[in-house]
């Protein structure tokens, strides 16, 4: 984990680029953050899993933030950063565009949409919104457990 303290009503953010949009994430969830490496696809994995990614020794599932948010899909770019976080459930990597900082923001206290998929409210930073993406939240019930069986026939722990 990052080991930051965030100061009272606020929560420390990592933030990041993907195309033109800034998101944050909490830093509570953050393992690591790593430039990007080759992305081996998973057949059957849900269309949110981009494929895996060898983190220390650990097949770790990459979840495609580009298919969630709508966004241009494109390949790995030597300058892209990978996330590792934790959530209960597993270890993951997310891949962005780039990571731009660690920020301490008003914790979020607008409430996302049901349309929001994988985020958990809105914060102002001083120059402009943030959405704060939630990675407990990413996969839904049903692509967690798709993931789990792919990894499962695929003879892959997960984290």
């Amino acid at each position: 984990m990052l080991g930051v303290v965030a100061a009272p009503g606020h929560e420390d953010v990592l933030v990041f680029r993907l195309e033109h949009q800034r998101f944050g994430l909490p830093a509570h969830a953050v393992v690591e953050v790593l430039r990007a490496v080759w992305v081996e696809p998973l057949p059957g994995a849900p269309p949110v899993v981009e494929g895996l990614v060898d983190y220390r020794g650990t097949p770790l599932a990459v979840f495609d933030l580009r298919a969630r948010f709508g966004l241009p899909l494109r390949p790995v770019q030597p300058e892209d950063h990978m996330v590792v976080v934790q959530t209960t459930a597993r270890q993951a990597v997310l891949r962005v565009d780039r990571v731009e900082a660690l920020a301490s923001a008003p914790a979020a206290t607008t409430p996302p949409g049901p349309a929001a998929q994988g985020l958990s409210g809105v914060v102002r930073l001083e120059d402009a919104l943030l959405l704060i993406h939630d990675p407990e939240r990413f996969l839904s019930e049903a692509e967690s457990a798709a993931l789990d069986a792919c990894l499962q026939e695929q003879g892959v722990a997960h984290g």
